[in-house]
């Protein structure tokens, strides 16, 4: 599959309104919901090896944080994320309403990277006072 920047900023929008995007809905909210819920037991996915890492589970295309303390990692239970190919990533905080992505081209994957940009985004939150 072959995308912009954009277009992976859309299709998180899309994600984090439930299905809607740019006032035409897409997917149903129910949809998105199994989208992001664990549907696996153990946190590795079953026949390919792709390890998840502690506190995360699969749901339909994404890694789901399921225990933020287990990951060890700035997160909200309920996030979703995948990474691709030359170390790019990204993330759909619902609680946040946060959306990360990063989109490097550095071969091979840097696991470092999109770490450390997931820690930026998470310690550059702030409360805003009204």
């Amino acid at each position: 599959m072959v995308g912009s920047t954009t277009d992976y900023l859309k299709f998180c929008q899309m994600i984090l309104n439930d299905g809607e995007f740019d006032g035409q809905r897409l997917l149903s909210p129910k949809s998105v919901q199994l989208m992001g819920s664990n549907h696996i037991r153990d946190h590795v996915l079953p026949e390919s090896g792709v390890r998840l890492g502690d506190g995360n589970g699969f749901g339909l295309g994404f890694r789901v944080r399921l225990d933020v303390p287990d990951t060890r990692q700035l997160g909200s239970p309920g996030t979703i994320s995948w990474g691709g190919v030359a170390s790019t990533m990204y993330f759909i905080d619902p609680k946040e309403d946060l959306i990360g992505l990063i989109m490097t081209q550095k071969l091979p994957t840097d696991l470092r990277i999109r770490d450390e940009f997931t820690v930026a985004v998470y310690q550059s939150l702030i409360e805003i006072s009204e």
